[in-house]
């Protein structure tokens, strides 16, 4: 039998800087993406590697997710969109808000209790290796600590 794939749809395609809910069947996860394209992408990936049992996709961030496509065939793929937003800072917020507000949701498969950041980002730039210190991300450390201080003040 053949992996499903996502199919994204053509209203969303092109979304950047976002955050969506991608659901199968009745169960969803949240995702914060740089672009709807490139997440899918990766999540399809991920789909793969779970399929030919690679255990480095069971333990990644969308795991249990792949584990219910795999193990409930025929379901349908769709998008509902939450947010799209030049602000990195204002997208974790709303990623947060929705993780919050899904904590107790049984159809939510997100394993995360706040939105996925690189530990590139979270390291100050004198600690990282000379290519990371090359690198640079969508969400800086500026967002970052932002979203942290935010987070702290909300209790």
């Amino acid at each position: 039998m053949k992996n499903p794939q996502i199919v994204i749809p053509i209203d969303v395609v092109d979304d950047e800087k976002c955050l969506y809910k991608l659901y199968y069947g009745e169960h969803y996860i949240i995702v914060m993406a740089r672009s709807v394209y490139r997440s899918v992408w990766s999540i399809n990936d991920d789909l793969n590697r779970y399929a030919i049992g690679n255990t480095k996709a069971k333990d990644g961030l969308y795991g249990v997710f792949c584990k219910h496509v795999l193990s409930n065939p025929g379901g349908r793929f769709r998008f509902e969109r939450i947010m799209v937003c030049d602000s990195p800072y204002q997208l974790l917020k709303a990623c947060q808000i929705e993780l919050d507000k899904s904590k107790s949701d049984k159809r939510c498969l997100n394993t995360n209790t706040e939105p996925y950041i690189s530990k590139r980002i979270q390291t100050a730039y004198r600690y990282l290796t000379p290519t990371a210190q090359k690198n640079t991300y969508w969400i800086n450390r500026g967002h970052y600590l932002n979203y942290k201080k935010w987070m702290q003040s909300r209790g």
